[in-house]
């Protein structure tokens, strides 16, 4: 796992996923399909792409990776 990843990294990314399954990208679908076979895109939201985003880091949520991310910050 990067050790210098930021939260506006991974914001960012999540807003890219968001962008890709709203019009229906074959990557962005895959890749939320990957973590949850099961889920109805036919509206996204931006929880949802962070969720997969968390996922895919391997995390349980986005406050999961977040806390990560604030334990990494230098003091």
């Amino acid at each position: 796992m990067k050790h210098n990843l930021t939260l506006d990294q991974v914001k960012k990314e999540a807003r890219g996923l968001l962008r890709g399954l709203q019009r229906r990208d074959p990557e962005a679908v895959r890749r939320c399909h990957a973590i949850d076979p099961l889920t109805d895109m036919a509206k996204p939201a931006i929880d949802y792409a962070r969720f997969v985003i968390a996922r895919e880091r391997g995390f349980s949520s986005w406050r999961k990776l977040n806390e990560h991310i604030e334990n990494l910050r230098p003091f």
